[in-house]
């Protein structure tokens, strides 16, 4: 009897110390858990949109750089020219009677910009943004503290390119004559946790003229 006790008795307690064992698995896992659910959270309230509003910025801020310099660049080689674009007729009173535009150095014009814009956009290399670890808290003390979580990107970007005009009086019988470019320029940025895309419009004057002579009423009425 004392031997079959004492068997019970072991037993028993392997059974305890087993149950003791799985029950801390148990209750590390639970903690495991939980830690990984706040995490995600945390990144779903904090991280991924800050994320987003980061990248919005940086996609943004590059298009801009991007159309200003390529701009800047087809205005410096002489590829926009007034008199190459557009045409000035008169009557044989020395009146004008219209002003032509050559659509086809126009669109000339407009797919030289575009391509040199998009090439540049296509040779950007992976972007990479970091942000502190402290602005996962959503606390000022903490925000911008800590190191920083890298962030790989990769631009794309789409572009497109009109002209415009405006004629405003700039004395007795002469008016100014302006041209612009209409430039959309929609870059996204891609990262793992999705895309951001910011939306670039700029108005850039590229080129003027002052029309000496009696202008009809009509001139904004400019033939194409």
């Amino acid at each position: 009897m004392r031997i079959i006790a004492k068997r019970f008795g072991s037993h028993f307690g392997y059974l305890i110390r087993r149950n003791r064992i799985k029950f801390r698995i148990l209750f590390i896992l639970l903690i495991i858990f939980a830690v990984i659910t706040i995490i995600i959270q945390t990144l779903k309230l904090h991280f991924i949109p800050l994320a987003f509003s980061i990248a919005e910025a940086r996609a943004k801020g590059i298009g801009t750089i991007i159309v200003n310099e390529e701009i800047s660049n087809q205005l410096a080689s002489g590829a926009i020219n007034y008199n190459e674009l557009y045409t000035i007729q008169k009557d044989e009173n020395g009146d004008i009677c219209a002003i032509t535009a050559d659509t086809a150095k126009m669109n000339t014009v407009k797919a030289l910009i575009i391509t040199s814009i998009q090439n540049r956009v296509n040779d950007l290399n992976i972007q990479s943004i970091g942000i502190p670890l402290g602005n996962l808290f959503n606390n000022e003390f903490l925000a911008g503290r800590g190191p920083r979580i890298p962030i790989k990107l990769v631009t794309v970007g789409t572009i497109q390119v009109d002209f415009t005009n405006t004629f405003e009086s700039a004395g007795i019988n002469q008016t100014k004559h302006e041209v612009m470019l209409l430039i959309n320029m929609q870059v996204t940025a891609i990262m793992p946790a999705g895309a951001a895309t910011a939306s670039i419009d700029s108005s850039v004057p590229v080129s003027q003229t002052i029309i000496v002579g009696k202008v009809p009423s009509a001139y904004a009425n400019i033939q194409r």
